[in-house]
């Protein structure tokens, strides 16, 4: 049967796999925009309506809309795939190389 993530996963899209590292690269360029400009409107606000209190609002609900939108791996974060190599590929490789390496003595 599915879990209930492997449900939520399927809707959507989202696989339970990390960021690529320009995925990575991404989402801190995304959170760091959304965080700066929540700071900057917060701050206006706060100033405008003399209180902090809204100031911090701001910022907590765009700390969550960042979360929510930055820490799964969506598509958005997943479009350079990485591939590793598998150990026997590394295997043959590291005994060619001992190979030549062996040629020169």
């Amino acid at each position: 049967g599915e879990t209930k993530m492997e449900g939520l996963s399927a809707m959507f899209n989202i696989k339970f796999a990390n960021h690529d590292y320009d995925g990575q690269d991404l989402a801190v360029r995304d959170y760091r925009l959304i965080i700066s400009l929540a700071g900057i409107v917060g701050w206006f606000v706060g100033f405008a309506v003399d209180s902090f209190i809204p100031t911090v609002g701001i910022v907590l609900l765009a700390t969550f809309l960042t979360v929510c939108l930055t820490v799964p791996s969506w598509k958005r974060y997943r479009q350079n795939e990485i591939v590793f190599t598998k150990e026997n590929e590394v295997r043959s490789i590291l005994e060619k190389q001992k190979e030549q390496l062996s040629g020169f003595r």
